[in-house]
């Protein structure tokens, strides 16, 4: 029972990541930068948000990928 839970919230963590890329994304091309935050602040935070997001879904949902009932 444990897989069929695990791949829903997988899915959801994953769309979730995919959500706060293209809030990042949307700054980028909205400001024109490239790499980096070019020092904005909105930029910086999005761009932390994502990659916050990124290290600890994986980190929290990796030990639960095998889960034995």
């Amino acid at each position: 029972m444990h897989a069929p839970i695990t791949a829903l919230y997988a899915g959801l963590l994953g769309l979730l990541i995919l959500v706060l890329a293209f809030r990042v994304v949307a700054v980028r091309r909205a400001t024109e930068i490239g790499l980096g935050d070019g020092g904005n602040a909105l930029l910086l935070s999005r761009i932390r948000i994502h990659g916050n997001a990124a290290e600890y879904v994986a980190a929290r949902a990796a030990p639960h990928a095998d889960a034995r009932s």
